[in-house]
């Protein structure tokens, strides 16, 4: 049996408390008449967050988690779509195609900040480039940056449980070869990255930053994504000897393209795509409100 989180929001007020969960870290919300169910991580995970927001936590039967596919829609963005890989999906030539089964962990393509990345990804393709992606969940960013040219992409993720899922993404969509998934801390990882991708929750950014920012090579990029308005002030010092070349934003969740200090900038990777682009009320934080989430959907990869 899995251990869930039960939180009875009311009636209306579900999609804006699957947001403040997918926030908090959920791999997995199912929204009922008032009612929210969601997994996280681990037990210890769930426990926190019920009890921060004064929920419940139950058992179920593990099979829950797997009612959302019947829901799944491709994810479509200019230049890419996103499709469930137990679906058969019809797709133009012109498009780039990433077939995605993120299984029990985080990254189906559907949540803002993974779409943010994603945009990012299809407008400056890291061809050539050495890529590492901080919290891969389905391997979804890893295999979207090999498909757009990378010569090498490092995935890792602190849950054992997404090795297999980021492998058996990668290997789905023909770039095994050049993805390599695995549980190595981000301090371990060595710092001659061309790129680095962090699509976290603030406060996974807040413990990461240093060794992301080190693992990335002088003149070297980082793309950051998983925050909502706001949160980049607390955040940016987290990233030393790096500096903020662009705020992002897409419906709600914002980002930023950081600089490494030193050295030459990655072709592709070293301007700033138009999606990276945001009006003044965007990047004050005062835009549109966090995403709405869809009944039985799975958040991105964070």
């Amino acid at each position: 049996m899995d251990l869930v989180l039960h939180w009875s929001t009311g009636p209306g007020a579900e999609e804006l408390g699957a947001d403040e969960l997918w926030g908090r870290g959920a791999t997995a919300v199912q929204l009922g008449d008032g009612v929210l169910l969601a997994s996280f991580p681990t037990e210890a995970a769930t426990r926190q967050a019920a009890s921060e927001l004064g929920a419940t936590v139950e058992e179920v039967d593990p099979a829950w988690q797997d009612a959302w596919k019947s829901f799944a829609e491709p994810v479509e963005l200019p230049g890419v779509v996103v499709t469930p890989a137990w679906r058969e999906v019809e797709l133009g030539a012109d498009r780039l195609s990433l077939s995605i089964d993120p299984g029990p962990v985080f990254g189906s393509g559907s949540h803002p900040s993974t779409r943010l990345l994603l945009g990012l990804l299809a407008e400056s393709p890291p061809s050539g480039l050495d890529v590492l992606d901080v919290g891969t969940g389905s391997g979804i960013l890893a295999v979207a940056a090999a498909l757009l040219g990378a010569a090498r992409v490092t995935a890792i993720d602190v849950d054992p449980a997404a090795v297999p899922v980021a492998r058996a993404n990668a290997a789905r969509n023909r770039v095994a070869g050049r993805v390599e998934v695995s549980t190595t801390a981000v301090s371990e990882v060595g710092g001659d990255h061309d790129l680095v991708l962090v699509n976290l929750t603030a406060g996974v950014h807040a413990e990461v930053g240093a060794d992301a920012a080190a693992a990335v090579r002088p003149g070297g990029r980082l793309w950051l994504a998983g925050l909502l308005p706001g949160q980049w002030r607390h955040v940016a010092g987290a990233y030393p000897g790096c500096k903020l070349v662009a705020e992002t934003a897409l419906d709600g969740w914002v980002g930023a393209i950081l600089a490494k200090a030193g050295g030459v900038a990655p072709t592709g990777a070293g301007s700033v795509p138009t999606a990276a682009r945001r009006s003044p009320r965007e990047a004050d934080g005062t835009g549109r409100p966090p995403a709405r989430s869809r009944r039985g959907r799975r958040s991105g990869s964070a």
